[in-house]
């Protein structure tokens, strides 16, 4: 069946990044796709996908020291629909 798969990846030189990526029988995976876009390293991500391919991904957010000194950390999502795609974090 589909499956789809997200993880937190970071280039060194930015903070980390939440991506997924979706499987179809036939067609194999797809193209990797940037689900965030916020400032700060974006961690420990985690889906849920149901009988009808959406799926919901919630991650932890750390605050950007550049901008905020707060150190808060934020929990954050975003959806995929399927014929939509993602929806915005």
């Amino acid at each position: 069946g589909n499956a789809m798969v997200v993880w937190s990846q970071s280039d060194n030189a930015s903070p980390s990044n939440i991506y997924a990526n979706r499987y179809t029988p036939g067609s194999g995976w797809g193209t990797a796709a940037l689900i965030e876009i916020n400032e700060g390293d974006a961690e420990h991500p985690k889906i849920a996908l149901d009988a009808s391919g959406n799926a919901l991904v919630v991650w932890g957010q750390s605050e950007d020291s550049r901008f905020s000194r707060t150190g808060r950390s934020n929990i954050c999502t975003n959806r995929y629909t399927p014929g939509n795609g993602w929806g915005t974090a």
